[in-house]
């Protein structure tokens, strides 16, 4: 199978909070990240339909983590991909 990724994924379990603009941001880990996005395992929780924006901000790490603008781009059953789509808004 040929990689056809633009990004190398790294494996990492962070704690994300993630924010549909339907329900309360609810608290996530990653399975891994890269440059281009990330894969948030959602412990049985309903996946956000294909195509929603989404917003995520990284739990635990630093102050005012910027909060992401990412689009769901895929579901797999245990949890969904997320691409980045533009820029960063700073937290507080």
């Amino acid at each position: 199978m040929i990689e056809r990724r633009a990004h190398v994924r790294t494996t990492v379990a962070l704690e994300v909070a993630l924010d549909d603009g339907v329900s309360p941001a609810r608290h996530y880990r990653t399975r891994d990240i890269s440059d281009g996005g990330m894969f948030v395992l959602l412990d049985g929780a309903p996946a956000p339909p294909l195509g929603t924006l989404v917003k995520v901000r990284l739990r635990g790490m630093v102050a005012g983590a910027p909060l992401l603008k990412m689009r769901v781009v895929r579901d797999s059953g245990e949890g969904v991909a997320l691409r980045l789509c533009g820029g960063a808004e700073e937290g507080a």
